[in-house]
């Protein structure tokens, strides 16, 4: 499949780290799509953890695709600078719109804030409840910034949420430090600014915040200062009532937004799908002949400035050239926009090199010849002799040398490339891997190729292993189950597909469920020589009456923390047991054992 190249329209946001631009997308048989491009500012562009930050959106929104959450097509590079590729939703975020009701002496109608908040819960629950595609397993995302920039509206009355850039997510790339709050204060839920683990229900305290503010048409928990805002947040400080601020807001309603708002997890919405189901409910009961073009034509109407000059960007967008004119050192042919057709040196059958540069290459925008007698040419004409007249003397001190001085070095080129070719078709193309695809269930095991052990941890299945062809012996371990072995040959661009690797469980081995609860948000974990990584607290299965080992990498997994060992006492009564990891100076600590 062909890649996009993609060209940069007007920009039409800036914030302190990144910049959004309109842009559009060049396909093949010249598609054409108008897109947002999100590019990092140069001077983060150096910034490792900022890209990997952007990486992780990318990486978390491909996989999110729903009708109410942006897309994001690509992450590359868009003049030399990395930037992510999202789906572009022509219209306004709502803080846009809420500035515009301001500015008009208007509201949103409740319904409308209604409908805009019911949305953005029912993508919110497709993002929380999202699981691996192939492991089935639950991915963790949880938002983290939901705000009414963040919540989109498209002059059609779409509802879209977007910048998932410091989501968390069980499986991304990079890590949150500890103690690190990432997110706008007076947005967050008071577990957020505490640094706490976050799940689901911080966002949808967020939202419930974004619900209040949209109703109120006023900001919550906004103070002076970030340390205001905070404190704000933590105490959960509502000074006014929503009812006395908009008396069309009846105790049904205020009900649910103040649950939504509860300063205990345990008190709100236990999922963003029962938050929206409570505000859909109350939307057609009260609101029953509401639709999605009541609040496109509403923004038509308020920002018809807006859209008339976001609909001359993008003609303009459109309209853009393909490729950019390639930049030749000489004022007059930039001023003409002119570009020179670099087409490869080649020999004629005398031997003499033929130019690829004449005024026949130089071209305008619309590919006219140029014309010497039109005003403003005759520069770019002798722009363009300066230059033949320039590689013509080349050529001339090219054809002084001896013939057979020519024809000694020719015939050594060949020789060279033809030798090199060789090689590198031997050592790149000619050796291909063997693939073989496991299969396992369950689907996380110890693999071991020939006696080595594969990853130093431990695997999710079905994987590809990429080896060299020959013949391999293939070991499936996990703790609790048999050990069962395959045998496998393959040549050179085999793909093997093996049969499924079903391990049996080990009457005679008693496992012990254990708890790893440290400090930190996430904890990689090294048991007897087994790679586990997760959220604290980190449960594993352990054979009872043996002795184990494990070292704590807290949130590096080449640095070591803390190294404990112990005895795991039979298991007759099935007993879990769970162990403290409390740190000390120099990021040191210890280790605590206690039977559930």
């Amino acid at each position: 499949m062909a890649k996009n190249t993609y060209v940069l329209g007007k920009r039409i946001a800036r914030g302190g780290m990144a910049e959004i631009y309109l842009g559009k997308a060049i396909g093949e048989a010249a598609f054409q799509r108008i897109c947002a491009i999100k590019r990092i500012l140069p001077h983060y562009s150096q910034d490792k953890e900022f890209i990997e930050m952007f990486r992780d959106e990318a990486h978390i929104c491909k996989r999110l695709q729903h009708a109410n959450i942006v897309q994001v097509y690509d992450f590359t590079e868009v003049e030399n600078s990395y930037a992510l590729i999202m789906e572009h939703v022509d219209g306004c975020d709502l803080r846009t719109l809420l500035s515009a009701c301001e500015g008009a002496r208007t509201r949103l109608t409740i319904a409308m804030s209604l409908y805009i908040t019911a949305n953005s819960a029912r993508a919110l629950h497709y993002a929380h409840t999202k699981s691996d595609e192939i492991t089935k397993e639950p991915l963790g995302i949880v938002h983290r910034d939901i705000s009414p920039q963040n919540i989109l509206i498209s002059y059609e009355g779409e509802v879209k949420i977007t910048d998932f850039g410091i989501a968390s997510a069980e499986n991304k790339i990079t890590e949150t430090r500890p103690g690190v709050v990432k997110g706008k204060y007076s947005y967050m839920s008071p577990e957020q600014v505490a640094a706490k683990q976050l799940d689901g229900r911080s966002d949808i305290f967020s939202l419930a915040i974004v619900l209040w503010e949209s109703l109120a048409m006023k900001r919550l928990f906004a103070g002076q200062t970030e340390v205001e805002s905070i404190r704000r947040v933590q105490n959960c400080e509502i000074s006014q009532d929503l009812r006395e601020l908009n008396s069309q807001v009846d105790d049904e309603l205020y009900s649910i937004v103040m649950r939504g708002l509860s300063k205990e997890r345990r008190h709100r919405y236990q999922s963003a799908a029962a938050f929206e189901k409570d505000l859909l409910r109350y939307l057609h009961s009260k609101y029953a002949d509401f639709t999605a073009s009541e609040l496109g034509n509403f923004l038509k109407r308020i920002l018809a400035k807006k859209r008339g000059k976001t609909q001359d960007d993008i003609k303009e967008t459109l309209s853009q050239l393909q490729v950019k004119p390639h930049r030749v050192a000489s004022e007059a042919m930039e001023t003409q926009n002119t570009t020179v057709d670099q087409k490869p040196l080649t020999l004629n059958r005398g031997g003499q090199i033929n130019s690829a540069v004449s005024a026949q290459s130089v071209t305008g925008t619309h590919s006219r010849p140029v014309n010497p007698s039109q005003p403003g040419q005759e520069a770019v004409m002798h722009s363009v002799q300066r230059t033949n007249a320039a590689q013509q003397a080349v050529y001339r001190r090219a054809d002084s040398r001896p013939a057979g001085s020519n024809r000694f070095m020719m015939f050594l080129l060949m020789i060279l490339l033809v030798f090199g070719g060789y090689w590198f078709a031997k050592n790149f193309i000619l050796v291909k891997k063997l693939q073989i695809k496991v299969v396992t269930k369950p689907d996380t095991v110890a693999l071991s190729i020939n006696g080595k052990r594969v990853n130093d941890g431990y695997t999710k299945t079905p994987a590809k292993l990429s080896l060299k062809p020959g013949q391999y012996t293939i070991e499936f371990n996990r703790p609790g189950y048999l050990r069962e072995t395959l045998r496998v040959r393959g040549k050179a661009g085999d793909l093997k597909e093996l049969p499924r690797v079903s391990l049996r469980k080990n009457p005679a081995e008693k496992l012990t469920q254990v708890r790893i609860i440290a400090p930190d948000e996430k904890i990689y974990v090294n048991v007897d020589n087994g790679l586990y990584r997760g959220p604290t607290p980190l449960r594993v299965a352990l054979e009872a009456n043996t002795k184990h080992s494990i070292l704590f990498n807290a949130n590096d997994a080449q640095k070591k923390v803390l190294k404990c060992s112990f005895r795991l006492p039979p298991n007759k009564d099935g007993r879990s047991l769970t162990v403290f990891i409390r740190r000390g100076k120099s990021n040191k600590g210890r280790c605590t054992i206690k039977a559930n």
